[in-house]
Protein backbone atom coordinates (compact mmCIF):
# COMPACT_ATOMS: atom_id res chain seq x y z
CA UNK A 1 0.00 0.00 0.00
CA UNK A 2 1.62 3.29 -1.05
CA UNK A 3 2.43 5.86 1.62
CA UNK A 4 0.23 8.96 1.69
CA UNK A 5 1.62 12.03 -0.07
CA UNK A 6 4.13 13.81 2.15
CA UNK A 7 4.48 10.84 4.53
CA UNK A 8 8.26 10.66 4.07
CA UNK A 9 8.64 14.37 4.91
CA UNK A 10 8.34 13.57 8.61
CA UNK A 11 11.74 11.85 8.47
CA UNK A 12 15.01 13.74 8.69
CA UNK A 13 16.79 14.54 5.43
CA UNK A 14 20.13 14.75 7.28
CA UNK A 15 20.09 12.28 10.19
CA UNK A 16 21.31 8.82 9.39
CA UNK A 17 19.77 5.53 10.54
CA UNK A 18 21.87 3.35 12.80
CA UNK A 19 21.90 -0.19 11.43
CA UNK A 20 23.07 -2.92 13.78
CA UNK A 21 24.24 -6.44 12.98
CA UNK A 22 21.75 -9.19 13.77
CA UNK A 23 21.70 -9.95 17.49
CA UNK A 24 20.64 -13.55 18.23
CA UNK A 25 19.91 -12.60 21.88
CA UNK A 26 16.90 -10.59 20.68
CA UNK A 27 15.09 -13.88 20.02
CA UNK A 28 15.04 -14.73 23.74
CA UNK A 29 13.78 -11.27 24.71
CA UNK A 30 11.08 -11.46 22.02
CA UNK A 31 9.86 -14.89 23.15
CA UNK A 32 9.64 -13.77 26.79
CA UNK A 33 7.82 -10.60 25.78
CA UNK A 34 5.35 -12.52 23.60
CA UNK A 35 4.53 -14.76 26.59
CA UNK A 36 3.83 -11.70 28.73
CA UNK A 37 1.65 -10.21 25.97
CA UNK A 38 -0.34 -13.44 25.76
CA UNK A 39 -0.90 -13.30 29.53
CA UNK A 40 -2.20 -9.76 29.09
CA UNK A 41 -4.48 -10.17 26.05
CA UNK A 42 -5.13 -13.93 25.98
CA UNK A 43 -3.43 -16.94 24.47
CA UNK A 44 -5.94 -17.20 21.61
CA UNK A 45 -4.89 -13.82 20.19
CA UNK A 46 -2.35 -14.27 17.41
CA UNK A 47 0.99 -12.51 17.85
CA UNK A 48 3.37 -12.66 14.92
CA UNK A 49 6.97 -11.57 15.08
CA UNK A 50 8.39 -9.95 11.96
CA UNK A 51 11.15 -7.55 10.96
CA UNK A 52 14.89 -7.77 10.46
CA UNK A 53 15.59 -9.39 13.83
CA UNK A 54 13.19 -12.21 12.96
CA UNK A 55 14.69 -12.64 9.51
CA UNK A 56 18.22 -12.79 10.96
CA UNK A 57 19.56 -9.74 9.12
CA UNK A 58 20.99 -6.36 10.08
CA UNK A 59 18.46 -3.75 11.09
CA UNK A 60 17.61 -1.16 13.72
CA UNK A 61 17.88 -3.80 16.45
CA UNK A 62 14.21 -3.72 17.38
CA UNK A 63 11.50 -6.33 17.77
CA UNK A 64 8.39 -6.00 15.60
CA UNK A 65 5.29 -7.73 16.97
CA UNK A 66 1.95 -7.84 15.17
CA UNK A 67 -1.07 -8.51 17.33
CA UNK A 68 -3.49 -9.76 14.68
CA UNK A 69 -7.14 -9.53 15.69
CA UNK A 70 -10.63 -9.82 14.32
CA UNK A 71 -12.60 -6.54 14.36
CA UNK A 72 -14.65 -7.59 17.41
CA UNK A 73 -11.41 -8.15 19.41
CA UNK A 74 -9.79 -4.81 18.61
CA UNK A 75 -11.36 -2.57 21.30
CA UNK A 76 -10.70 -5.03 24.12
CA UNK A 77 -7.06 -5.56 23.08
CA UNK A 78 -6.53 -1.82 22.60
CA UNK A 79 -7.83 -1.14 26.11
CA UNK A 80 -5.55 -3.80 27.63
CA UNK A 81 -2.50 -2.60 25.71
CA UNK A 82 -3.20 1.01 26.77
CA UNK A 83 -3.42 -0.06 30.41
CA UNK A 84 -0.01 -1.74 30.13
CA UNK A 85 1.90 0.54 27.70
CA UNK A 86 0.10 3.89 27.81
CA UNK A 87 -1.34 5.72 24.85
CA UNK A 88 -0.38 4.39 21.43
CA UNK A 89 1.99 6.43 19.25
CA UNK A 90 -0.35 6.04 16.32
CA UNK A 91 -3.97 4.98 15.89
CA UNK A 92 -5.90 4.52 12.66
CA UNK A 93 -9.70 4.56 12.94
CA UNK A 94 -10.11 1.58 15.22
CA UNK A 95 -8.26 -0.77 12.88
CA UNK A 96 -4.59 -0.24 13.71
CA UNK A 97 -2.61 1.06 16.70
CA UNK A 98 1.15 1.20 17.33
CA UNK A 99 2.83 1.07 20.71
CA UNK A 100 6.57 1.50 21.29
CA UNK A 101 8.09 0.02 24.41
CA UNK A 102 11.62 -0.70 25.65
CA UNK A 103 12.60 -3.97 27.29
CA UNK A 104 16.23 -4.48 28.39
CA UNK A 105 17.34 -1.65 26.10
CA UNK A 106 15.61 -3.15 23.04
CA UNK A 107 12.80 -1.26 21.33
CA UNK A 108 9.68 -3.33 20.86
CA UNK A 109 7.11 -2.10 18.38
CA UNK A 110 3.68 -3.59 19.03
CA UNK A 111 1.22 -3.21 16.17
CA UNK A 112 -2.39 -4.03 17.02
CA UNK A 113 -4.10 -4.57 13.69
CA UNK A 114 -7.16 -6.09 12.07
CA UNK A 115 -6.27 -9.29 10.25
CA UNK A 116 -7.97 -7.95 7.11
CA UNK A 117 -6.30 -4.51 7.10
CA UNK A 118 -4.60 -3.88 3.72
CA UNK A 119 -1.30 -2.97 5.43
CA UNK A 120 -1.43 -6.24 7.34
CA UNK A 121 -2.11 -8.32 4.25
CA UNK A 122 0.74 -6.68 2.33
CA UNK A 123 3.10 -6.77 5.32
CA UNK A 124 2.64 -10.52 5.70
CA UNK A 125 3.03 -11.02 1.97
CA UNK A 126 6.36 -9.11 2.04
CA UNK A 127 7.66 -10.89 5.13
CA UNK A 128 6.75 -14.35 3.86
CA UNK A 129 8.29 -13.65 0.46
CA UNK A 130 11.59 -12.69 2.09
CA UNK A 131 11.53 -15.85 4.22
CA UNK A 132 11.17 -17.96 1.06
CA UNK A 133 13.60 -16.04 -1.20
CA UNK A 134 17.13 -15.68 0.27
CA UNK A 135 18.37 -13.52 -2.63
CA UNK A 136 15.57 -11.01 -2.06
CA UNK A 137 16.32 -11.04 1.68
CA UNK A 138 19.99 -10.32 1.03
CA UNK A 139 19.05 -7.48 -1.35
CA UNK A 140 16.69 -6.03 1.27
CA UNK A 141 19.52 -5.99 3.81
CA UNK A 142 21.80 -4.31 1.24
CA UNK A 143 19.18 -1.61 0.50
CA UNK A 144 18.73 -0.91 4.21
CA UNK A 145 22.47 -0.61 4.87
CA UNK A 146 23.07 1.56 1.81
CA UNK A 147 20.32 4.11 2.39
CA UNK A 148 20.73 4.24 6.17
CA UNK A 149 24.03 6.01 5.45
CA UNK A 150 22.32 8.77 3.45
CA UNK A 151 19.40 9.88 5.63
CA UNK A 152 16.42 8.67 7.60
CA UNK A 153 14.08 9.96 4.87
CA UNK A 154 15.97 8.21 2.07
CA UNK A 155 16.15 5.02 4.14
CA UNK A 156 12.36 4.84 4.53
CA UNK A 157 11.69 5.95 0.97
CA UNK A 158 13.96 3.29 -0.55
CA UNK A 159 12.64 0.62 1.82
CA UNK A 160 9.10 1.46 0.72
CA UNK A 161 10.09 1.20 -2.95
CA UNK A 162 11.76 -2.15 -2.33
CA UNK A 163 8.75 -3.46 -0.40
CA UNK A 164 6.39 -2.39 -3.21
CA UNK A 165 8.51 -4.29 -5.75
CA UNK A 166 8.55 -7.43 -3.60
CA UNK A 167 4.78 -7.28 -3.14
CA UNK A 168 4.39 -7.12 -6.93
CA UNK A 169 6.61 -10.21 -7.24
CA UNK A 170 4.67 -11.99 -4.50
CA UNK A 171 1.40 -11.21 -6.28
CA UNK A 172 2.71 -12.88 -9.43
CA UNK A 173 3.49 -16.12 -7.58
Amino acid sequence: MPAPKGWFDKFSATEKVKILPHNPKIHEIAEEFIKSLHKLIGKKIEIERRGASTLGISGKGEIDLYVRVFPEQFSRCLRLLKERFGEPQGVESGRRARFNYFERGIEIEIILIHKDHPDEIEGRKFFNYLKMHPKALKEYERVKKKYAQISEREYYLQKAKFIAEIIKLADKN
